[in-house]
């Protein structure tokens, strides 16, 4: 049910230009679900009692360690999908420019003319 529940979420994410909702509304989306895993995350981190089952060891111990796996790499895919939702907002024209000076380099005369074009 879980594993269902993830890809129907993600699947709308990843498809947002194409349903209903746009790509701001995606970001936004990632940007809640993230928030809500971080605190999950760390109400496990920082609880004083045991909250759930341990297979092995101390209890406590590994439930910090499940809360540090819950937030750390969860946190980059959040970020990673947030950056590509949002980026999906910028015209294209506007994101290689952007790309060619962040190089340091000038715009080719092709992408100069494409951005001359957007901003009139």
């Amino acid at each position: 049910m879980v594993l269902g529940t993830a890809t129907m979420f993600w699947r709308v994410i990843l498809n947002s230009g194409q349903l209903r909702i746009g790509p701001g509304l995606a970001a936004v989306i990632v940007s809640l679900v993230s928030l809500q895993g971080s605190l999950l995350s760390a109400i496990l981190m920082f609880a004083p009692k045991q909250l759930c089952g341990s297979y092995a060891g101390n209890p406590i111990e590994d439930q910090v360690m499940a809360g540090l796996l819950m937030c750390i790499p969860a946190s980059f895919v959040y970020l990673g999908s947030t950056v590509w939702a949002l980026s999906r907002l910028a015209p294209a024209a506007r994101m290689r420019h952007l790309h060619a000076q962040l190089m340091g380099s000038e715009p080719d005369a092709e992408v100069r003319q494409e951005w001359e074009t957007v901003q009139s």
